[in-house]
């Protein structure tokens, strides 16, 4: 298991239809503001709500171009104010994957769908695809919004959330 739930993104991962959540409403540091000598503190500080967002082209076509200082996610991911949901087995059958309990072992769950089967260890993040031939992938998958991406690539049918 996991120990912790969340992860911080790199800016690397974040492509369309990416899945993260963002500390939203960050508050100035009030502690630092001296409105007399005119100095005002713009270090934000974590609220601790998060919301979550889907990152599109209507975001922006790449997460270094923001110039927004509230928007620049170089800021935010360094400040820990952006989050990544770690991959778990809820994320894994919500695209239509069926648990299979049978081949299952030691920290290893399996799933089935029509098209493939899938091995995830969640401790270390490392999944399996197999096909009903042969392994087709094994490699380190850290959300739910890689897993989508894979098995585009891969061309294998998931279920679409609406």
């Amino acid at each position: 298991m996991q120990e912790n739930k969340y992860y911080t993104p790199t800016l690397e991962e974040f492509h369309v239809g990416f899945e993260y959540e963002i500390d939203f409403h960050p508050k100035r540091d009030v502690d630092n503001i001296d409105e007399l000598n005119g100095i005002f503190d713009t270090k934000l500080v974590k609220t601790g709500k998060f919301e979550k967002k889907v990152f599109d082209s209507t975001t922006t076509a790449d997460p270094r171009d923001f110039t927004n200082k509230y928007w620049n996610f170089k800021y935010l991911v360094r400040n820990d104010l952006i989050r990544v949901k770690h991959l778990t087995k809820e994320d894994i059958e919500s695209l239509g994957f069926k648990p299979d309990y049978d081949k299952a072992w030691g920290e290893r769950m399996c799933f089935e769908n029509d098209y493939c089967a899938l091995t995830y260890q969640e401790e270390n993040n490392i999944l399996q695809v197999v096909t009903r031939k042969d392994y087709i992938y094994k490699g380190l998958i850290k959300n739910k919004s890689e897993l989508q991406k894979l098995m585009q690539q891969l061309n294998i049918n998931i279920k679409k959330e609406v």
